[in-house]
């Protein structure tokens, strides 16, 4: 196998290039570990491996292109990379058969034959390291890197071997060596690109998810909503200026909204701009219970209590945001003068299992309509108790 020397001048490429095929070697040990990773159930991807082998996990590299091998046995790329984590894990011997058999694959044989030859040095096998060697040679490999490569060090003073470097530069080789390198740099980006390109957009469509979520959750908290609609509010009137149009607010007639969008219009407090947004969804999809809830919420907070109360309702008939959707019910027709309905709906929202009640309901200036009638007393009086 090449030398560490290589390191020295490309260092950047080690990692990615060893996937493809891996020139850059440290030294490899002639130990002959017969240690195997123990298999998953699942056949590994190509990927998997190369992050294996790029991470310098040679067993657990070997054992995964091993099961990529045996899968696919005409796969020239996993062949050879069987035949390098091999080498590098000490696994000498058998490294040998693999790379004498990645040898046959197009586009493999001059580096695989190369690699042949390190091996048969390593063990000490001089005749077979000369005959790999000089085939390698004859492929086409770039065999200047031959002059520094630790692991034909059993070779240096051998006639013949010295025969092979005659004619070679090692200043020329390393220039046509680098530029290999970076045109397989560049296949392998064009290779994996796409890849990590839907791995990272699946990540950020999960993260956005979980962030959507998460802050649903805190909107049926009524503290935080209070806090978070006063904080826009604050920061919608230093952003805008008095007077000026509320930014989101749709100026075109007919746009689409998807839920996404009603959802940051509302956390940035554009109520009104919010519920429009949340009622085009649920005219497009009239079972859904996030825009249901928000369509209420957002009217609610716009001041348009009669309107509120109806929306209030529908979000209740959702078994996920009942017991929310009925306490803004009862702050609706607190709001609106309606001390017995709104006396209803309170009990019926800690009968659906509003657990933020106790917290709430003493200072939610909402129900400040209700704060004399003594049946709501009672009924403050009874969460207390916890009954």
């Amino acid at each position: 196998m090449k030398t560490s020397a290589l390191s020295g001048l490309a260092s950047a490429w080690m990692a990615v290039l060893a996937i493809a095929a891996p020139l850059g070697v440290a030294q490899a040990q002639s130990g002959r570990s017969g240690a195997r990773v123990e298999r998953s159930e699942r056949t590994p991807t190509a990927e998997e491996a190369a992050q294996l082998q790029g991470a310098g996990r040679w067993e657990a590299a070997a054992s995964a292109w091993e099961e990529i091998v045996e899968r696919d046995p005409e796969n020239g790329r996993a062949v050879f990379n069987l035949g390098y984590c091999l080498h590098m894990a000490g696994r000498i011997e058998e490294a040998i058969e693999v790379h004498e058999r990645a040898a046959r694959f197009d586009g493999y044989q001059g580096i695989a034959l190369y690699n042949a030859g390190c091996a048969y040095a390593l063990l000490g096998e001089r005749d077979a390291a000369i005959d790999a060697l000089t085939e390698s040679k004859e492929a086409g490999f770039d065999f200047g890197i031959a002059r520094e490569d630790s692991d034909l060090d059993s070779l240096r003073g051998d006639p013949r071997f010295e025969a092979l470097l005659e004619g070679t530069s090692a200043g020329a080789d390393w220039r046509a060596h680098v530029e290999a390198l970076a045109g397989r740099a560049r296949g392998l980006y064009e290779e994996y690109a796409p890849v990590v390109k839907r791995r990272v957009d699946g990540v950020l469509s999960r993260a956005e998810a979980q962030g959507r979520e998460l802050f649903g959750r805190l909107m049926q908290d009524q503290r935080f909503r209070t806090a978070f609609g006063r904080a826009m509010q604050f920061v919608g009137e230093h952003v805008h200026g008095a007077g000026a149009a509320p930014a989101g607010v749709p100026q075109e007639a007919a746009p689409t909204f998807s839920l996404r969008d009603a959802q940051r219009l509302q956390q940035a407090g554009e109520w009104e701009a919010a519920a429009h947004a949340f009622g085009a969804v649920l005219e497009r999809e009239p079972e859904n219970a996030a825009a249901a809830f928000g369509y209420a919420y957002c009217v609610h907070m716009s001041g348009d209590y009669d309107t509120a109360i109806r929306a209030h309702k529908r979000a209740a008939s959702f078994p996920e945001t009942r017991g929310i959707a009925l306490y803004n019910l009862a702050c609706a027709y607190a709001l609106t003068g309606q001390p017995d309905k709104a006396l209803q709906a309170l009990r019926a929202s800690r009968e659906a299992g509003f657990d933020d009640m106790p917290d709430l309901i003493e200072s939610d200036s909402d129900l400040d309509s209700l704060r004399e009638d003594e049946r709501f007393q009672r009924f403050v009086e009874s969460i207390r108790k916890g009954a």
